[in-house]
């Protein structure tokens, strides 16, 4: 059986031009807790949330609701993919109800970058707005659905997700982030295989004049470099 992937991760906060130290809203890694549901005990969740309104948002509702997607996806048991779909139908039922109880008018709209990995196995899901790329050597894959991000969460019934999965590989390279593609040019994604994450990081920055928030993900044999969850 091939060896088990887990991943170190760089929480990305691009503002003004330049990387922040501050933990950006809306962003998670995490570990499964000690009472996942059935099949959910080995994997990995990243989240990348993200809000668009033209009033004046609650503070922590970002955070509230990344750990709302959180709590579904550990709860739920199945397949990776239900458990993913039952996350964003979380978040867009909250945000539905806060629409709804405006009057019916259409006031907040989400986005959501999801990533779980289990074994070697990365299952990625985008609904709203948002992008994931793999880095490989030579290879830059963005994976990207216009399908998803004409559907924000809030404004519907049900989610749109458009759902992507492959084999990772140790020293892979995994970008989440809500922001609108595209951004960086291929030379400047190579090139951060070449450094650490945090260097990664404010190369990003040093390469995009967006501000942003995601994730920066490597791929790495279970045991050598074990993650804390990032909250």
């Amino acid at each position: 059986m091939p060896p088990t992937l887990e991943a170190d991760v760089a929480l990305i906060h691009l503002a003004g031009g330049g990387a922040r130290v501050t933990p950006p809203a809306g962003t998670l890694a995490l570990t499964a807790p000690r009472r996942a549901a059935r099949g959910r005990s080995e994997d990995f969740v990243f989240i990348s949330l993200g809000l668009q309104s033209a009033q004046p948002l609650a503070p922590g509702l970002v955070d509230h609701l990344a750990h709302l997607a959180s709590g579904a996806y550990f709860s739920t048991p199945g397949s990776v993919t239900a458990a993913m779909r039952q996350s964003a139908e979380a978040v867009n039922d909250h945000l539905l109800g806060l629409n709804q109880a405006d009057e019916g008018v259409s006031r907040v709209q989400g986005r959501m970058m999801l990533g779980v990995l289990r074994g070697r196995d990365l299952y990625l899901a985008q609904s709203g707005v948002g992008q994931a790329i793999v880095i490989r050597p030579g290879q830059v894959n963005r994976l990207v659905s216009d399908e998803a991000a004409a559907r924000p969460l809030g404004l519907a019934a049900a989610p749109l997700l458009r759902f992507h999965h492959l084999e990772a590989q140790p020293g892979d390279l995994v970008l989440l982030t809500t922001a609108a593609p595209p951004i960086w040019a291929d030379t400047i994604l190579n090139g951060l295989l070449d450094h650490d994450l945090a260097e990664g990081v404010e190369r990003l920055a040093a390469g995009s004049t967006h501000d942003l928030t995601g994730l920066l993900m490597r791929m790495t044999l279970a045991g050598e470099r074990r993650p804390a969850s990032v909250r």
